[in-house]
């Protein structure tokens, strides 16, 4: 078992905030989500939101937005449209 001491949580934390930028948004999709973060969304763009620092953290630290229907997934852009991380919600 692989234990991190805090520092390193918060400091792979903050690299997360800095990595998706002020202007990143959270976006939801209707379709199958993508396997792999690199791959390109499938479906429908349903939603864009702001990614504040708060929502970033939470998502870092794995706790997840619901998608509400007919959302089905959603995909954590940064500054440049790069996706840094997506889920379904479950």
């Amino acid at each position: 078992m692989i234990q991190r001491s805090i520092s390193l949580k918060r400091r792979l934390e903050g690299e997360t905030v800095r990595h998706v930028g002020s202007q990143g948004r959270l976006v939801y999709y209707k379709g199958e989500m993508p396997e792999r973060c690199e791959l390109q969304a499938d479906g429908e763009r349903i939603e864009s939101v702001a990614a504040h620092e708060e929502l970033v953290r939470d998502l870092h630290q794995g706790n997840q937005p619901k998608p509400q229907p007919p959302a089905t997934y959603w995909r954590l852009m940064d500054n440049n449209g790069n996706v840094v991380m997506q889920g379904d919600g479950l």
